[in-house]
């Protein structure tokens, strides 16, 4: 419990207290007293101060909860053991959704395709002779140990030292910023953002707080996937995509999914074609197969990502985890060490090459072989789970950032919600952290290093007059009917909303109550937390106010503005059975409103009690703040749906 440090201010929250009831990997930890007083709302904007837990930089910290909000959608409490006592694994009945996949591949390139640019840059970099001494280590190394016969071995003693002993890990693969770095030659290259400021992003590209750029880098990609998708589904060739995106520069508003579906045949239409619609037998078919075989790639991604993750946080592990799992893996490599010294190169051989053909031709037998297995071990595929063997008790970084929050629960200190930077606030001109010469690996003069960390403001000034004058030539043309196009959408968008109002307070529709509040105004107050939040009930403005007294720790809803009224209704902490994030708007519906009004959408969660009561709070303006509390704060385990 001491790995970490209140994020009080001047005696803002109560102090820490090591017997309030948490939960760290599935055991309940301490109990409350009578004694025990309530945390005091004084809003997370004054608990910033400091670093909020020992072991963790808080930008490191503020990048898991970030990541954290965008993997975990909806969450329900199981009973029983769960694998090294960590909960948040997804169930096998896990929902799909477009959303889900998404952020999955964000989370395959911040974690895995990162992780592999990385060490194919230090491959290039030891094959460039640009670090020449270090290059001649390698090489001796290696060819000493090639001439002793003692190559595997000698790359298993490698893994081993890696593994138990960190501090030799940047002395073997010394790290420099990736985007400075070139997979081909690895020698220094222009960041393609024009400037090097995050060290742990391909573009290198300015960021605000830690890890940023890399998560827009994802975001990035995956839009740039679905503009490549929809290109293809209409067929569309290089140049007409280019005029395309020369003439919609500026216009917010994308092709929707159910357009880009029939764009396909709206261009054999085009074409001179009949329309296979009605004699077309492949379609259904194929849109359903596409379907069933979207959550299985899901999961797939799912799982590639989490033993990334585990390995990670194995090997580095931040407090409260251990070292143990490393120990485990360490053991590993050593008895395999062991076995290498011994076994001889043509047995090797010999015997890969019979499993070989044992696996191409020998199916009846591995058939039966099977059944046989799934009568004795029914559950045999559970050991071959990493998370249940070598990795189990290592946490993913969701595991990791559930442990944070639970940890700030039990001392009173609820995390605050990661700091963003505005909308209008323009990201860094130059490089937040400026790198020396000396402080790099590379052998570069400082001039050299100098030349990439800083945008060429001539190549800045011309790419600025270029955007001005396509902006200008498309204003021309387009003006008027952007204009008019954007009005008229103004206008239904607000004649839909107001209708809201009055199907909600006269015909009690309760689609139109959902709707109410979603639209944030900044000019409104926000409730800053951590144990008040602004929501509606109903299409009741009120808030959710969450009581942590010892005596009945709860969450309850209070209609109006005043935090001591009569709650409407209120659920026990030990009671929530489930928590769903709830979209305020559909897709198209949030395009539209965002295009039209420029505005943003708050959402809601729905809570779900154990008698299977379900309550759906909208226009929730922390949301995912209030989620984490929720999550974080009793005995209950979770499993991802």
């Amino acid at each position: 419990m001491e790995g970490i440090q209140s994020s009080r201010q001047d005696d803002a929250f109560p102090p820490a207290n090591p017997r309030a009831r948490t939960v760290l990997n599935g055991k309940v930890v301490g109990e409350e007293t009578e004694e025990d007083k309530g945390l005091v709302d004084v809003g997370w904007d004054r608990a910033t101060a400091g670093q909020l837990v020992s072991g963790l930089d808080n930008g490191d910290l503020w990048a898991l909860i970030r990541r954290f909000n965008k993997q975990l959608y909806h969450v329900k409490a199981v009973d029983g053991p769960l694998p090294g006592g960590l909960d948040l694994w997804p169930t096998e009945e896990e929902e799909f959704a477009p959303e889900k996949l998404r952020s999955q591949v964000e989370r395959v390139y911040v974690t895995v395709v990162t992780g592999l640019a990385a060490f194919a840059k230090h491959v290039a970099r030891l094959r460039s002779w640009n670090e020449r001494n270090r290059t001649i280590a390698w090489m001796a190394g290696y060819y000493i140990a090639w001439a002793l016969n003692v190559l595997f071995p000698t790359l298993l003693t490698l893994l081993f030292t890696l593994i138990t002993f960190p501090q030799f890990r940047p002395l073997l693969f010394p790290p420099a910023p990736l985007a400075a770095v070139s997979a081909s030659t690895g020698t220094l290259q222009q960041p393609r953002s024009g400037q090097l400021d995050s060290k742990d992003s391909l573009t290198g590209a300015p960021e605000t707080y830690k890890g940023e750029a890399v998560e827009h880098e994802a975001s990035n990609l995956v839009t740039g996937l679905a503009g490549l998708a929809a290109g293809t589904a209409i067929g569309k060739g290089p140049e007409e995509s280019r005029a395309d995106r020369k003439a919609a520069e500026g216009i917010a508003v994308p092709d929707v999914g159910d357009v880009i579906a029939g764009a396909g045949d709206a261009k054999e239409v085009a074409s001179g074609k009949k329309p296979r619609e009605e004699v077309d037998k492949t379609k259904e078919p194929v849109n359903q197969a596409v379907w069933e075989k979207a959550r299985p790639v899901m999961r797939g991604m799912a799982s590639v990502v989490d033993v990334w993750e585990m390995f990670g946080n194995a090997l580095s592990p931040t407090p409260p985890f251990g070292i143990a799992v490393r120990l485990r893996l360490a053991g590993v490599i050593a008895s395999l060490l062991l076995v290498s010294l011994f076994l001889d190169e043509r047995l090797v051989y010999k015997s890969t090459t019979f499993i070989l053909g044992f696996v191409f031709f020998g199916q009846p037998v591995l058939v039966r072989g099977f059944e046989m297995l799934e009568q004795l071990v029914p559950n045999w595929q559970w050991y071959l789970e990493p998370r249940n063997t070598i990795l189990k008790g290592a946490p993913t970084n969701a595991q990791l950032t559930l442990t944070l929050l639970r940890i700030g629960e039990a001392h009173k200190a609820p995390l605050p919600a990661p700091p963003s930077r505005g909308a209008d606030e323009p990201p860094p001109e130059g490089p937040t952290t400026p790198l020396a010469a000396d402080n790099i690996p590379i052998e570069v003069s400082q001039a050299e290093l100098d030349s990439i960390q800083h945008p060429d403001p001539a190549a800045e000034a011309e790419a600025q007059a270029q955007k001005e004058k396509a902006q200008e030539a498309k204003l021309k043309k387009q003006h008027h009917f952007l204009n008019f196009v954007k009005a008229t959408a103004r206008t239904g968008v607000s004649t839909v909303f107001g209708a809201d109002k009055v199907r909600a307070k006269t015909l009690g529709d309760e689609h139109a109550k959902r709707r109410l509040g979603v639209l944030h105004h900044p000019k409104e107050e926000v409730c800053n937390g951590p144990t008040t939040f602004n929501v509606r009930y109903q299409g009741k403005k009120g808030r959710i106010i969450i009581s942590t007294h010892a005596t009945s720790p709860c969450v309850a809803f209070v209609p109006g503005s005043d935090e001591k009224g009569e709650p409407l209704w209120s659920i026990g902490l030990s009671e929530i059975r489930e928590l769903k994030k709830v979209g305020a708007l559909g897709t198209k519906g949030r395009l539209v409103v965002g295009y039209a009004l420029g505005m943003e959408i708050v959402d809601g969660l729905e809570i779900v009690d154990g008698e299977g009561t379900a309550r759906l709070c909208t226009a929730i303006e922390k949301r995912e703040e209030l989620f984490n509390r929720l999550v974080a704060m009793d005995g209950q385990k979770w499993e991802s749906w």
